[in-house]
């Protein structure tokens, strides 16, 4: 049986961790990664300690809550899948995660498309539900003191690359790497090389 990680759960399984951890996130789980940095951040200076997180990798992520608007369409949404059948993830929604001409690709939307089968309705009702209300945590970056490795993508339509260099600008030390040639499902799109860019950043640490 797949066990659901909630966004409490996640931040708790992650404090239970005492060695140094690199931390990475993918879009939701970016999000979530910066979250637990500053949990984690707030718990170990409450006990005169050091956060056991050595450095965070955010991937095509940003660090800004859901606005009113956003926040009232998924509402909406849950609302209506809650009521209805779940069909599976369409090629037009499917389009909005990748670059222009991956939608048939096997390796790519046929991948994205077996996923969301695979997660299924629950699943997916209990991700947008968990992580509705989100903290705009973009004035809380300058806080970071660890390395951050930040990955986005031109053309990804999920999240916009002007969040990415605010990031960048906001953490002090960190580094950015736009891919040009990609959309928001840039593990898919181009895995050798992101698997290359992390390794360079955790290998240097």
């Amino acid at each position: 049986m797949r066990q659901l990680i909630t966004h409490s759960t996640y931040n708790e399984g992650l404090q239970d961790q005492i060695l140094p951890l690199d931390v990475l996130g993918f879009s939701m789980g970016g999000y979530l990664a910066l979250d637990h940095y500053f949990r984690t951040l707030e718990n170990a200076k409450k006990n005169n300690q050091q956060s056991n997180i050595r450095s965070l990798i955010i991937v095509c992520s940003s660090a800004r809550g859901l606005g009113p608007k956003e926040r009232i369409r998924r509402t909406q949404m849950l609302d209506l899948m809650s009521k209805h059948a779940y069909a599976g993830i369409s090629p037009s929604r499917i389009a909005k995660f990748v670059k222009p001409g991956l939608v048939d690709s096997p390796q790519v939307g046929g991948l994205i498309a077996a996923m969301d089968k695979d997660l299924g309705k629950h699943v997916l009702l209990t991700q947008f539900s968990s992580t509705l209300d989100r903290e705009n945590l973009m004035d809380r970056l300058p806080e970071i003191e660890i390395p951050v490795l930040i990955v986005g993508a031109e053309q990804d339509q999920m999240v916009d690359a002007k969040d990415l260099y605010l990031m960048h600008e906001r953490i002090k030390g960190s580094r950015l790497v736009m891919f040009e040639d990609a959309g928001h499902m840039v593990a898919l799109e181009a895995p050798e090389r992101l698997a290359s860019i992390v390794l360079e950043f955790v290998s240097g640490l």
